[in-house]
């Protein structure tokens, strides 16, 4: 039995359909809102999108460290031709997003991101109906993971085969072409989201009736139909299952155990360093001997909390991260010149801040090194955890959900167990500036930084791979049992393993 020692609760709201929220009317002098049907249809002619493109081409050159990392720069610069090439009929928002997508994903730095050409919401507010389907991708096969078309399904926990008789492994290559991801763990771990739907809603927006193939756990195959949902149904059906929030961080205490949970859903929030002072303080008073990490579905934040909860496993200094190169730009320059409104901030900023004033005293197009001299240090040892550490990942620990991982393997501090990380080993981009392409309006983020470290000083093109490779029962997790905590929970039972091995 988990007994729940300490925990902050924090809600999120997280772009998809999954958290779709109707707008509440305004006064009756304010306009209508446009029709959402009336949004996504409009086109907009060849020669203005051949200006957002060109526009979204000359601002990642601009702007991005090394835009050609992790690509061929010949093969992206030949498809952004073959892009421009092709735009000779208007087209609508959805239309060009589905255009240019497949030129940010090969860049394949997920902190440069194209943002979907509607705001998720707007599914809600149609007619339009979705996939009812929630999709688990296991190992190479997909599995029914949820079905909202009814409450007693006989699909949930089958192996999807096909949609409409097209294979599902198919449709998932053809969808991941779109998307922004270092790896193929994040691209997969992001469509188990809504984002499925709303990928599928793209494709084939007049859909509303599938014809899916699936094969049950005794391996009996079969075809049948299934009707679509509403955003708003959705929404409905999700508020009334309690899943509207989630657990930023907490810590739970096994005490016959002697084991602790800490689950650390992001390194973002000020609040996270009283969190962990607390935290530790309880992990010493029950004398917990074996400490899980749970990273898992942390998406990154700021990397000095992730620092901090290091400098709790360490008994001598860290130096992960040994120099941040970033590119100057105008619009780097504009973004950091919302500080003028403070000009005590300002000043603050450009005096004492190395990066900051970095941006102001160098020429456009400019590469910066800035070394990182100050070193991680270790909590006095009343506070440090000193005895085994298991950190837990899959593919949307992305981002400093991956650098905390990369660097508790690195220095042996612990052991990684569950799946690779979506964010790569040994290096990443970060620091990501928005911009908007001028007529189509769609949103653009792009990396500003590069965040190199020691001696890890290369770019790996594979997340963190775990010491434990832990696959997920999906028998399991259709009853709402989290099957890769339980086998790490196996693994600290049934080892004897120390720190680092």
């Amino acid at each position: 039995m988990i007994r729940t020692t300490f925990h902050r609760a924090q809600n999120f709201i997280a772009a998809g359909v999954l958290l779709a929220l109707l707008l509440i009317s305004c006064a009756a002098t304010t306009p209508p809102p446009p029709d959402p049907a009336a949004v996504l249809q409009k086109t907009y002619e060849p020669g203005v999108l051949r200006g957002d493109l060109e526009y979204l081409w000359e601002t990642l050159n601009e702007v991005h460290p090394d835009l050609y990392a992790l690509t061929d720069r010949e093969q992206l610069v030949r498809q952004y031709r073959q892009i421009d090439s092709s735009l000779t009929r208007p087209l609508t928002r959805v239309e060009f997003y589905l255009k240019i997508a497949p030129l940010i994903s090969n860049i394949k730095d997920g902190h440069t991101y194209l943002s979907l050409p509607f705001h998720p919401d707007i599914l809600a507010e149609m007619p339009s109906v979705l996939f009812p389907l929630d999709l688990a991708f296991i190992q190479e096969k997909t599995y029914i993971l949820r079905d909202y078309t009814t409450t007693d399904s006989a699909l949930v926990g089958a192996e999807l085969l096909a949609i409409n008789g097209e294979p599902i492994d198919r449709i998932i290559g053809d969808f991941s072409t779109f998307l922004q991801g270092e790896t193929t763990s994040f691209i997969k771990k992001s469509l188990e989201s809504d984002l499925f739907k709303i990928m599928y809603w793209m494709f084939y927006p007049e859909e509303s009736l599938w014809w899916i193939t699936y094969r049950t756990p005794d391996g009996r195959e079969a075809t049948e139909p299934i009707s679509g949902i509403t955003g708003n149904e959705l929404v409905r059906l999700r508020t009334a299952l309690g899943e509207m929030s989630r657990i930023a961080y907490a810590l739970h205490i096994l005490p016959e155990q002697q084991t602790a949970i800490m689950t650390v859903h992001t390194f973002r929030g000020p609040e996270l360093k009283a969190f962990y002072r607390k935290a530790f303080r309880k992990i010493r008073r029950a004398r917990v001997q074996h400490l899980i990490i749970d990273l898992r579905d942390n998406l990154g934040g700021n990397t000095a909390n992730a620092d901090e909860l290091l400098s709790y496993l360490t008994e001598t200094p860290l130096h992960p991260i040994s120099v941040v190169r970033m590119k100057v730009s105008s619009q780097l320059k504009q973004y950091n010149r919302r500080y003028l409104s403070d000009i005590f901030l300002w000043a603050r900023l450009y005096l004492f801040n190395t990066r900051f004033h970095q941006i102001f005293t160098h020429q456009n197009g400019t590469l910066v090194d800035i070394n990182v001299n100050d070193a991680i240090q270790p909590k006095r040892k009343r506070l440090r955890f000193d005895g085994d550490v298991y950190v837990m990942t899959n593919g949307h620990s992305f981002s400093a959900g991956a650098y905390f991982p990369t660097f508790v393997k690195h220095y042996n501090l612990g052991c990684v167990v569950g799946s690779e990380t979506g964010g790569l080993s040994g290096g990443s981009f970060g620091e990501r500036i928005s911009v908007a392409l001028p007529t189509t309006n769609i949103s653009l983020g792009i990396s500003t930084i590069i965040l190199k470290t020691k001696p890890l000083n290369q770019f790996s093109k594979h997340g963190v791979i775990p010491d434990f490779s832990i696959r997920r029962d999906i028998s399991k997790e259709i009853h709402g049992v989290d099957s890769q905590l339980e086998q790490t929970l196996q693994i600290i039972g049934s080892h004897n393993i120390t720190k680092g091995e």
